[in-house]
């Protein structure tokens, strides 16, 4: 498939006339469809395009959609629980991302699907806010985790917490990872503007997007970032947008222009009528598979030219202890240390 005609499927629904996509084989039919699946856009590329000559793929991403649209539903109920406990209990805090576009009803119904529930408290809430969650019969995602949180490593929230409807929580006690700022310049800035609802303001939610995905996950996460920015600056002015503070605090101002470019460039247009190669954003970066992460993959990585160095095996070790919640000096850890062993084992290609 030419990349061109891949780029009307995938962000047609950013033009006001629908992409009338071309007949497909098996093989890209699947392409999309995983493509879509894997980053969430099934709701966006079922949208911006008519399908009529895809009748398998139309059903494919139609069955899809439908049942994240009914997990969504059940993910809602659980974060009202949540959040009535959290309230009850007095505990500040403020929801991001995905459940916080669906509070203030960014996009129309499931359009924009998620699957977890980002929640920030303060770090000084996080025990009684885990203490929260645990009563509400959630537990770590990681089997043979102990349900504590002593051990915070270098992340900026707790290891995954997930209930019997396969709802996933992450806590965040701060906004961005601190390998990336020791000081976080966006948790203070995100509890003084989301009072009234618990929902950061429009340019708040527009730097953590922004964040997100181009400075946390270098672009490795697919490119639902640009239909959730394209969304958000139709509630801002530019002129606002770029005036604040915190966009030259965290090196946003390159990332931001190109975002009000790409919105400029396709303001008039009906369709996607030219290689996405030529818009002010790299498609590459999100074509390719994730790398494995040489932090925290394997014991004993695949490749071959790598050398297990002391201070790769303590990091790998300390992450251990953040993952599983236990101390280095305890029988659950030298437990752990021989299952992900045997489990990298497996993995090695010999």
């Amino acid at each position: 498939m030419k990349k061109n005609e891949f780029n009307r499927i995938i962000f047609g629904s950013l033009f006001p006339k629908k992409n009338l996509a071309l007949c497909l084989d098996k093989k890209n039919t699947e392409y999309i469809y995983d493509f879509s699946k894997k980053y969430f856009l099934s709701g966006f590329v079922l949208a911006g395009n008519d399908f009529q000559n895809n009748p398998i793929l139309l059903n494919k991403l139609s069955t899809h959609n439908r049942k994240l649209a009914l997990k969504k539903i059940v993910l809602l109920d659980d974060l009202r629980k949540l959040e009535v406990s959290l309230k009850e209990k007095g505990i500040n805090y403020v929801l991001m991302k995905g459940v916080a576009y669906e509070s203030i009803k960014l996009f129309n119904s499931n359009l924009r699907q998620f699957r977890d529930i980002d929640l920030l408290v303060d770090k000084a809430d996080l025990k009684e806010a885990f203490e929260s969650i645990l009563e509400l019969d959630y537990e770590y995602e990681t089997k043979l985790a102990n349900n504590k949180c002593i051990h915070l490593y270098n992340k900026n929230h707790l290891p995954v917490l997930i209930n019997k409807n396969k709802t996933a929580i992450e806590l965040h006690h701060r906004v961005t990872n601190p390998t990336i700022y020791k000081e976080c310049p966006l948790t203070e800035y995100f509890f003084s503007n989301s009072k009234k609802n618990n929902i950061p303001d429009i340019p708040g939610l527009i730097m953590h997007s922004l964040y997100h995905a181009f400075q946390h996950h270098q672009l490795k996460q697919g490119p639902i970032y640009i239909f959730d920015v394209l969304k958000l600056l139709d509630r801002i002015s530019a002129d606002e947008i770029l005036n604040n503070k915190y966009i030259k605090t965290m090196n946003l101002e390159k990332d931001l222009a190109r975002m009000i470019d790409l919105k400029n460039s396709i303001k008039d247009k009906n369709v996607l009528d030219y290689s996405f190669e030529q818009l002010p954003v790299d498609p590459n970066q999100f074509y390719k598979e994730k790398p494995n992460d040489e932090k925290y993959s394997l014991l004993f990585n695949n490749n071959q030219s790598q050398k297990l160095t002391i201070s790769l095996l303590l990091e790998k070790l300390r992450f251990y202890k953040y993952k599983y919640q236990t101390n280095f000096i305890s029988l659950k850890f030298i437990l752990v240390i021989i299952l992900e062993f045997i489990q990298n084992l497996k993995k090695i290609k010999i």
